[in-house]
């Protein structure tokens, strides 16, 4: 994996135009933040935790609204598909139900105890349950799948790669829309512009065959025209995934596909959802209009 300064000069100059004189640096820490608790809220908001499968990180945390909701969201985290659980972000799940927002907030198996596919089949087990609880209603609310860094990675591969969701008999046409919170899509591309290999043996070796590499780098495979996207990143965050973004949407445009993307300043890679979910956080305003607003 070669280093952000030689990368090819398209993504660098994608990649520049995001940026402002607040760029951050230094080395990536790609461990979820500490354990929060929620933002106070005026909503009444319920949980349940439900086992998707027989393994201890195969769980969720189901955050319903008190009253009827716009939208089912699905929150994966962060980590590098190593590191994280959903428990670290209970702020998420109640901050986005008080908006409206039914969330599941899921925990998955990680590497190196359990390498790729694992967390994407996860993933899709997941998409599987908020598709349920969105049928429960008249009539069906959209599902929106909310990633963060590794989980935007996961959620991209759902709706790109029609072989996880058809496990539960489903296809992208059930989700209707993506958020990408500074997430990965070409693994082939730095994670880290810190790291002299761009963070190639901590980041991806530990979760990735060689093999796997170019088929699980959701930059190479169209999104069905349905799916609504949506990016989210900022100058503040780490220069190699600011150009994984940009290389994205390039990608995505070359294929005649324009998507939204929203900038958000003073924000490093963990910051960017440390407030999700919190009345007045930028990030929050752009997901809860985003999931409101079927596509």
């Amino acid at each position: 994996m070669p280093c952000l300064s030689l990368l090819p000069n398209l993504v660098v100059t994608l990649a520049a135009a995001l940026l402002t004189a607040s760029c951050s640096t230094g080395a990536a820490n790609p461990k979820a933040p500490p354990l929060r608790e929620p933002a106070a809220t005026t909503r009444s908001v319920s949980v349940t935790t439900r086992a998707y499968g027989p393994e201890p990180k195969q769980r969720l945390d189901h955050y319903k609204p008190q009253g009827a909701g716009d939208a089912v969201v699905v929150y994966l985290h962060g980590g590098v598909w190593q590191h994280g659980d959903r428990q670290q972000y209970r702020h998420v799940g109640e901050g986005l139900a008080t908006h409206g927002l039914e969330t599941l907030v899921a925990s998955y198996r990680l590497a190196p105890k359990d390498r790729f596919p694992a967390q994407v089949e996860d993933a899709a087990a997941t998409v599987a349950v908020a598709v349920e609880a969105a049928r429960r209603h008249s009539p069906p609310l959209p599902v929106v799948v909310i990633g963060h860094s590794a989980g935007a990675h996961l959620a991209m591969l759902l709706v790109t790669q029609p072989r996880w969701l058809a496990v539960h008999d489903l296809t992208a046409a059930d989700v209707d829309g993506v958020v990408n919170i500074s997430g990965v899509f070409d693994l082939a591309l730095p994670l880290d512009e810190a790291q002299a290999d761009g963070g190639l043996t901590a980041f991806v070796t530990p979760v990735f065959d060689d093999d796997d590499l170019k088929d699980a780098s959701p930059i190479h495979l169209p999104v069905p025209d349905a799916v609504r996207l949506l990016f989210i990143t900022g100058p503040s965050d780490y220069l190699a995934m600011q150009a994984q973004t940009a290389a994205e949407r390039h990608a995505l445009s070359a294929r005649g596909r324009e998507t939204p993307l929203v900038l958000v300043p003073g924000r490093n890679h963990f910051q960017l959802v440390e407030g999700l979910g919190d009345v007045d956080d930028a990030v929050t305003v752009a997901v809860v209009d985003f999931a409101r607003h079927r596509g």
